[in-house]
């Protein structure tokens, strides 16, 4: 069970800060809630990440294709190009 703490606590198994979020086992959470050290700590839904644009293939840049014939990549006026 998470609780939350809300006094500081030291023993012989470490020390749990006040503010901070543990997972203990849910007799121990219990107990420490009940004495006013802990607060349990509801589960919230987790939120997923925005989604972002993608590129979806094709051409990107000025590079042409891997392969492709330069010749026809160009952006020219073929006509322009045999006066």
């Amino acid at each position: 069970m998470k609780i939350k703490m809300l006094t500081l606590m030291a023993g012989p198994d470490g020390v749990r800060q006040p503010g901070r979020v543990y997972d203990l086992p849910p007799a121990e959470a219990a107990a420490l809630i009940e004495a006013g050290a802990a607060e349990k700590v509801e589960a919230k839904p987790v939120a997923s990440a925005p989604r972002t644009a993608s590129r979806k293939g094709g051409r990107t840049g000025d590079k042409p294709d891997a392969g492709a014939d330069p010749a026809t990549l160009s952006d020219a006026d073929p006509q322009e190009s045999q006066a």
